[in-house]
């Protein structure tokens, strides 16, 4: 199992760029397991919505993780994130497409964005079962370990045992 970690620093309000408030470090983990059910090996990439919009008709992300699956084979990523305590929540958005970014490669988010598989961890799911099926579309199961509230993601790692539907 590889680890992608994303380190994401926000200043809260009253704060100077540069210069975070004083206040608590928190951390989530995002389990993307991606199952291959195509009849072909397939390259799988995930990345994360860009935080911004600049309204620009090309935005940029950067490859989180990428894995080449046999058919019928599955995959264990996990995203961690350390995010500075704020008043704003970042987008924790990922998705997941074919084909061979290695990790921090830079993404062309429009283009690849779409027809791919949408993990969206704002609600306080933890852990998504993505499958790319036999026809080329996608299935995603999302799940939330217990004891988030509002959605905020300073939950512990998922156990399988205590993993329960979003």
């Amino acid at each position: 199992m590889r680890q992608a970690v994303v380190v994401s620093e926000f200043v809260a309000e009253g704060g100077e760029l540069g210069k975070p408030a004083a206040r608590g470090i928190n951390m989530a983990t995002i389990t993307i397991d991606v199952i291959n059910e195509s009849l072909e090996p397939q390259n799988f990439f995930i990345f994360e919505e860009p935080a911004d919009d600049s309204g620009e008709p090309q935005v940029y992300s950067n490859s989180l993780d990428s894995e080449a699956l046999l058919p019928h084979a599955t995959s264990n990523a996990r995203v961690t994130f350390l995010i500075q305590e704020s008043d704003c929540q970042p987008d924790t958005i990922f998705y997941v497409q074919t084909g061979n970014y290695p990790p921090g490669t830079v993404v062309n988010a429009t283009d690849a964005s779409i027809n791919a598989a949408v993990c969206d961890a704002t609600s306080g799911c933890t852990t998504f079962s993505v499958t790319y099926n036999a026809d080329g579309s996608w299935t995603v199961q999302a799940m939330a370990s217990p004891g988030g509230v509002d959605g905020q993601l300073d939950l512990p790692e998922p156990d399988e045992a205590q993993v329960r539907p979003c």
